[in-house]
């Protein structure tokens, strides 16, 4: 549907605003995504790096085991965890919406490290 970064004029919130994707950005660190590959948030690219950095949080214990109640395909790679395709949307509504408010639940679960 989207390529990374591909901004359609007129979108949802849901696309700019809600989880997509959890995206490993060091060895420890992570950063939530939206559906255009962006911090959540993000309308448009950033070219310095600097929020993506600050809004970066390290997961204690993200284990395949837990990542796999995360992702949408219950894959437990730690690297992109994506929460939804556009195959099941939560926009599509219906068992999607459900399925990825539960994967929501478990995001929300996750405890992590205190800033340096």
């Amino acid at each position: 549907m989207y390529r990374k970064h591909e901004l359609p004029p007129d979108r949802l919130l849901s696309l700019t605003h809600f989880p997509y994707c959890i995206k490993r950005v060091g060895d420890h660190d992570y950063v939530l995504l939206n559906r255009f590959h962006l911090p959540l948030g993000f309308r448009a690219p950033d070219v310095t790096g600097a929020p993506t950095l600050s809004i970066a949080f390290t997961p204690r214990k993200l284990t395949p085991a837990v990542v796999k109640t995360i992702s949408f395909d219950h894959s437990e790679g730690l690297d992109e965890i994506y929460l939804y395709d556009d195959t099941c949307s939560p926009t599509l509504g219906g068992v999607h919406l459900a399925d990825y408010l539960m994967r929501l639940w478990s995001l929300l679960h996750l405890r992590i490290a205190s800033p340096d």
